[in-house]
């Protein structure tokens, strides 16, 4: 979750600095609409970000890291709206980028500290009044269309001998049942590019060891820009199956769901079942007696 959500009248800006070798003695100092001491927002070191609100409309910000690289560029937020901004040291330049995926930009504040926020606002910025929204009678609330969240389902893991072709069947069981609360993405294009992101971590990592799950699962998150990814192990042991079901939001490191189900005597009909049970979450599981 950020730190800081955006107020209804006002844009909230995130400037993120990853972190690099190149430059990381230098601070960045970052200024609002002109470079006058009373227009510094605050200061970044690498791996650090720093966030302010600005009213609706153009800006100019002002990067500068101690004299040595400098900077200048601008935004036009709307109200209400979050912008992530990455900044990193170049000579004689600093680089900067706006991330337009709010995924990769929570991923960004989420893998750096917090720099030092001089001011949340300019000071000429006066705060909105805070006003309670309209009551919304329940039909048109029952009306209103709620966009499900994308949740990406990773290949299912399987151990003691699970049959190859049974495996499309439960992965086609398991996204039945989430596709009732979520945007599910699965199939082959996501099991290509989890390949391709093993490999590539793996490439990265001493020879001998794996990709690191954590870094490869944010990685897959990513790439699909959604923030929730779904893991299946089904396990076959002998008289029956070990079957489980975690979904993590990986911008927030939090387990949204897990559940472990042993499924005794279950062949593989029975398998198929228990996995749309435990997909559909805590009140499907409980009416059928699983618990």
């Amino acid at each position: 979750m950020l730190p800081k959500r955006p107020e209804a009248e006002k844009a909230l800006v995130y400037v993120v600095r990853p972190f690099l070798f190149l430059g990381m003695a230098l601070t960045h100092n970052i200024y609002l609409d002109d470079t006058q001491d009373e227009s510094k927002m605050g200061s970044m070191r690498t791996s650090q970000y720093i966030y302010f609100y600005v009213s609706p409309g153009r800006h100019t910000l002002y990067v500068d890291a101690m004299g040595v690289s400098y900077t200048s560029f601008t935004i036009s937020p709307k109200a209400g709206e979050t912008i992530f901004l990455k900044v990193s040291t170049g000579f004689p330049a600093i680089d900067w980028e706006e991330i337009k995926s709010d995924v990769t930009g929570k991923y960004l504040v989420k893998n750096a500290s917090l720099g030092t926020v001089v001011q949340e606002r300019l000071a000429s910025d006066v705060p909105p009044v805070s006003v309670a929204p309209p009551l919304q009678s329940a039909e048109s609330s029952k009306s209103a269309t709620v966009k499900k969240a994308s949740l990406v389902l990773m290949p299912i893991i399987t151990a003691g001998g699970v049959p190859h072709d049974e495996i499309a069947g439960y992965e086609a069981a398991l996204s039945e049942s989430l596709s009732i609360r979520y945007q599910v993405l699965s199939g082959q294009k996501v099991v290509d590019t989890v390949n391709q992101i093993y490999q590539n971590r793996s490439a990265e990592t001493q020879e001998g060891k794996d990709c690191d799950e954590t870094k490869c699962i944010q990685d897959v998150a990513i790439a699909f820009q959604s923030e929730l990814v779904a893991v299946a192990n089904i396990t076959k042991k002998e008289g029956g199956y070990f079957l489980s079901l975690k979904i993590l939001n990986v911008i927030e490191d939090k387990v949204v769901f897990s559940k472990s189900i042993p499924c005794k005597g279950c062949d593989s009909f029975k398998v198929m079942e228990v996995l749309q049970t435990i997909a559909g979450g805590e009140a499907a599981i409980s009416s059928s007696g699983l618990r």
